[in-house]
């Protein structure tokens, strides 16, 4: 039976001073208008400022909307839609982690289809995603969730606390900026989370029930550039040639998911962003729940782990796939080491009370679904209880 690949990226500019370009692009599209969609602190930051300039240089109206939070929500999409109805700008740009990418797309949506975040949750569909949308461009300036080349948008319900999915092929941006210079800025600790998100990403999506070749070889490939270019990108962020390929292993690891799907890891680490006092950021829950993860997962596709150590520069000859499964776990917990990620979720002040929370709300995440081995809630409990000292 034939099948239909479709959630892969348009156009992507990739390398050291891209950015320059990113005018010329825009008035190659006949557009104008430019709405900037960033967040709080980018607003403070010069970074903006010398986007903000290159994109006037060329003669662009420039409407700046920087109101993004952490975790994007509701209320700040409505509040740039609103913005943007002042502004009538005719293409919007994301600039920033995947919060504002995922900001600028749900105002695309919004602003030009009109209804609300949740008319268009996956988990609801009472509206469907059609043509119609602006042209829409992102500017990652952290390398971990893939944004950049997504589907979708995760959006806070104001609330509920409910995270809503807006997710269609419609979504991918059109034009996405990978320059090295856009994220030589961010402090260690961010760059360590992040590029253990990408990872996650790319882990996740090659074990995942959902085999897709093309997809494999872009996930081993990313894992490589993680392996290789991570620790560099933490000690020294000024590394442009490291900060490049983190870029990349990023994108990688969303044109991988897209179609490969995700599994337990995201499953657990979501509800992290959202339960109990301690929020933690989306790729430092990622980190602690991976190599635990791992560990469940390992058994059920042992040559896909494997490959994993592998990627990861172990000499796997010799050994048989479950040794070498083993390997990739260690390598992993190595790399989390190196890069000055803490190991258990007590060293962030998650409280160790709110697991039963977490495991009947990770249950209800269709996350799991393509886990490859099936998720039982017992399971989740032993993870988390491994996540704790």
């Amino acid at each position: 039976m034939a099948i239909t690949f479709a959630a892969w990226p348009k156009k992507l500019m990739v390398g050291k001073g891209a950015i320059k370009d990113l005018a010329g692009e825009i008035k190659n599209l006949g557009k104008g208008r430019v709405m900037l969609v960033t967040d709080k602190m980018l607003r403070e930051l010069p970074l903006l400022a010398t986007v903000e300039n290159l994109l006037k240089s060329e003669g662009l109206e420039v409407f700046i909307y920087s109101d993004v939070i952490p975790t994007p929500i509701d209320t700040g999409v409505v509040n740039g839609v609103e913005m943007m109805k002042q502004c009538k700008p005719d293409i919007i740009v994301g600039l920033g982690g995947g919060s504002s990418i995922d900001t600028a797309r749900a105002m695309n949506v919004l602003y030009n289809l009109g209804g609300t975040v949740r008319d268009y949750h996956v988990g609801d569909q009472k509206r469907q995603i059609t043509p119609g949308l602006m042209p829409f461009v992102a500017i990652p300036t952290t390398s971990g969730t893939g944004s950049e080349v997504s589907t979708g948008a995760p959006i806070m319900d104001s609330e509920t606390n409910e995270e809503l999915i807006m997710d269609d092929v419609l979504l991918i941006p059109d034009i996405s900026v990978l320059d090295p210079e856009v994220t030589v800025s961010l402090p260690a600790f961010p760059t360590a989370y992040t590029g253990m998100d990408a990872l996650t990403h790319l882990i996740e999506a090659y074990v995942s029930r959902i085999d897709f070749p093309v997809a494999d070889g872009i996930c081993l490939q990313g894992i490589k550039l993680v392996s290789k270019n991570l620790r560099t990108a933490v000690i020294n962020g000024e590394d442009y040639e490291a900060r490049e390929n983190m870029a990349i292993a990023a994108t990688m690891g969303c044109m991988a998911f897209n179609i490969s799907q995700l599994g337990l890891v995201h499953g657990i680490a979501l509800q992290l962003m959202t339960t109990g006092a301690k929020r933690l950021p989306h790729g430092l829950a990622n980190a602690i729940v991976l190599p635990r993860v791992m560990k469940y997962n390992a058994g059920f596709r042992p040559d896909k782990f494997a490959d994993i150590a592998e990627a990861f520069g172990i000499d796997v000859r010799g050994l048989s796939p479950a040794e070498a499964s083993i390997s990739s776990i260690k390598e992993v917990e190595h790399l989390m080491t190196d890069i000055g990620l803490p190991f258990y979720l007590d060293d962030v002040g998650v409280d160790r009370g709110i697991i039963p929370e977490l495991v009947a709300k990770t249950m209800e995440c269709p996350l799991i679904w393509d886990n490859p081995r099936d998720v039982k809630a017992e399971d989740v409990e032993k993870i988390l209880n491994a996540c704790f000292r």
